[in-house]
């Protein structure tokens, strides 16, 4: 068990003396000391340095690295030698960790803009591939990683097209030319998301028009999902795909060249319209994030203008949240970001006569409330929301500086608990346009500028970050002298060498008494042990050493049970009795007959049975026995949202009338 320690609010007895400490911004380093405007614009981070694109008017915008020091802000290489820059302000720049590398596109003045990777060094900073062969560009971009590859779009003699790497030459690759419509035709692939263990994507052949296609990363294994729309050539027109519980969920094209809220199950028949919200019109669904079990976005229904609305994936699970703006025709303010933070989704919205504001949900109406009031003069118009251990960072309106001064702000959720961190640009109306906010170490590391130094990088020190505890044990388990005994999740702080404090979130499975469950004609306790004896009255059966046993004879029944918790450890337990009184059960329920997937699971589980039947009950235990979720189910086929259920290994009991069966169930 590996614990890291980061540091980050301080010690609550010491929290006073340091308190400015904790909210002090510095600027790093004054690269460029002529005032530049923006010459700083993509920040990222792996284990070792924060990278970041530069100009000092030497060299032109370029890669650099930092640890956070004035000292160790340096160039990493001269991609494009002299003063023309690696990236201008037409070709974009996209940055991912991939491994421990950053990949990315950039331009060295002689083969255009191509797949470049670094790890920190100049000797580490170097091309990957010139897949667009000569000065023409393939600028790849849409990075995404998939099963141990960086997938990505390019353009080639082609077309743009999907292609793969694993970080060499070699292995960068064109996993298949989807539109041969004409010899340079492009698909286009982008919005990448990952369902049911493939990778999805919208694309054009050519010849269908914008559909889901997905991939597993092999040409023949790369397939047109959807075909609505046949005969247009737009398609679906496919917008903003994202896998989201139990369906993907998009933007389509409903036939009427309306775009409206569309569903996905990864199957042609299984692509479907889920509610045509805007009757006259598009409701443009967009801005889509998956909370509670149920997928939240923004939309326009015609009547109430544009306002948060949410989905389970049903035409009468699909709502408006809540109408914040009545009667007006643009409700929400535009937001392009959420937050889930403590268990409530964070977002941007305009009441009724009200600003601009930051406002918080449950998913209920009643449980979306503005959280504060940041800007009594006008609009705060708070953005990029990012948290960070146990904060909520975003940027918003100062009003004391001016309309338009955005600052950087922090919230705990509460009114008083939301405040400005530190003024960078004081100047009248100066926006310190703040964006990048990168976690490294125990710093929280971005962008901004201010009337003195122009734009600059930032940070701030010893902000509060998490590190995380996976622990299974037989009783308990102490951290920094507090014990716990009981499964959960937990947050405890602990204290460094500097006297700060980091926020631990400990993830325990504390094995507890186990409980006999009666299935059908036999018993059966935990299914993940490593020996078992049955015992009958108190006395070990001779040869009941299964997690299973069929009872002959009426009596008080109790398992030890050994688990395996690692190499050379293990937890000896003895179940609860059960009082058998009638043996001899009719199998009622077979086995056969009902089925549970994903397993493992996420936020679904989906409980089917291959024969009809009146009703049933779907019971789920932990491995304590522990009842934690019921329902009663009376459809062949029906998915349950257990999005609640922390993390495990659990047991559904299946019962209907005096008989049941008991299956194994992971949750991750």
């Amino acid at each position: 068990m590996k614990l890291k320690i980061r540091t980050g609010i301080c010690f609550i007895l010491s929290f006073y003396c340091i308190q400015t400490q904790l909210h002090a911004q510095r600027m790093i380093k004054n690269i460029d000391p002529k005032k530049s405007y923006e010459h700083i614009k993509a920040v990222i981070a792996n284990d070792d340095y924060v990278f970041f694109t530069a100009n000092d008017s030497v060299h032109g915008e370029e890669l650099w690295r930092t640890n956070g020091t004035e000292a160790s802000s340096t160039l990493i290489k001269d991609i494009n030698p002299g003063i023309n820059g690696a990236w201008n302000d037409f070709q974009g720049r996209e940055f991912i960790r991939f491994g421990n590398k950053i990949y990315f596109n950039a331009n060295d003045g002689f083969n255009g803009d191509e797949l470049w990777v670094s790890g920190g060094t100049d000797a580490s900073t170097f091309m990957v591939k010139n897949i667009n062969a000569g000065g023409a560009s393939s600028s790849p971009k849409n990075f995404f990683i998939f099963m141990g590859r960086l997938y990505f779009t390019a353009l080639s003699p082609v077309g743009t097209e999907l292609w793969k790497t694993d970080g060499t030459d070699a292995g960068t690759v064109l996993v298949k030319n989807i539109n041969q419509k004409t010899g340079s035709a492009s698909s286009s692939p982008r919005y990448f998301t990952i369902y049911n263990n493939a990778l999805y994507f919208k694309a054009d052949d050519g010849i269908t028009g914008s559909q889901i296609w997905k991939t597993d990363g092999t040409e023949s294994g790369t397939t047109r999902v959807s075909n609505g729309n046949p005969g247009n050539a737009n398609g679906l027109s496919v917008q903003d795909l994202m896998a989201a519980g139990s369906y993907m969920y998009f933007t389509g094209n409903n036939g009427s060249g309306d775009l409206e809220l569309y569903r996905s199950d990864g199957t042609e028949a299984g692509t479907v319209l889920v509610k045509d919200i805007n009757a006259t019109g598009s409701s443009r669904p967009s801005v889509f994030t998956y909370f509670r079990g149920k997928v939240f976005f923004k939309a326009n229904d015609g009547i109430n203008g544009e306002e948060l609305w949410m989905s389970d994936g049903t035409d009468a699970g699909t709502s408006m949240v809540k109408d914040f703006n009545s009667g007006s025709a643009h409700g929400m303010a535009v937001h392009y970001s959420y937050a889930q933070y403590k268990g409530e989704l964070y977002f941007t919205a305009r009441g009724t006569s009200e600003n601009s504001e930051i406002w918080k949900t449950n998913g209920t109406t009643t449980g979306t409330v503005k959280v504060s009031n940041l800007n009594a003069s006008g609009n705060s118009n708070p953005s990029g929301y990012f948290v960070n251990g146990n904060t909520l960072y975003f940027t918003a309106i100062y009003g004391v500086d001016g309309s338009n001064a955005y600052e950087l702000f922090k919230t705990d959720g509460t009114a008083s608990g939301t405040q400005l961190t530190s003024n960078i640009n004081q100047q009248a109306n100066g926006d310190a346009g703040i964006q990048f906010l990168t976690p490294y170490e125990d710093k929280l590391i971005f962008i901004a500028r201010n009337q003195a130094s122009g734009q600059e990088l930032w940070a701030i020190d010893n902000v509060l970050t998490e590190s995380t505890i996976d622990a299974t044990v037989c009783d308990s388990l102490t951290v920094s002298n507090k014990t716990y005994k009981v499964s959960g999740t937990y947050l405890q702080y602990l204290a460094n060498s500097k006297g700060y404090d980091s926020l631990i979130t400990i993830n325990l499975f504390a094995y507890g008494q186990p409980t006999i469950i009666r299935e059908n004609d036999s018993l059966s306790s935990w299914t993940n042990a490593s020996s078992y004896q049955w015992q009958l009255n108190g006395m070990d059966i001779a040869g009941a050493t299964s997690s299973k046993y069929k009872p002959t004879a009426n009596g008080k029944y109790t398992v030890k049970i050994e688990f395996l918790i690692k190499k050379g450890t293990t937890c000896n337990k003895t179940s609860t009795e059960f009082n058998l009184q009638n043996v001899g059960l009719n199998n009622k329920v077979n086995r056969n007959e009902i089925t549970i997937y994903p397993n493992p699971a996420t936020n679904t589980l989906n409980i089917k049975s291959t024969v009809g039947f009146s009703s049933i009950t779907a019971d789920i235990y932990d491995i304590g026995g522990k009842l934690i979720f019921s329902k009663s189910i009376t459809k062949n086929h029906e998915a349950i949202d257990i999005s609640s259920i922390h993390k495990g290994i659990y047991l559904v009991k299946i019962s209907q009338d005096e008989s049941n069966q008991v299956l194994k169930l992971i949750i991750q």
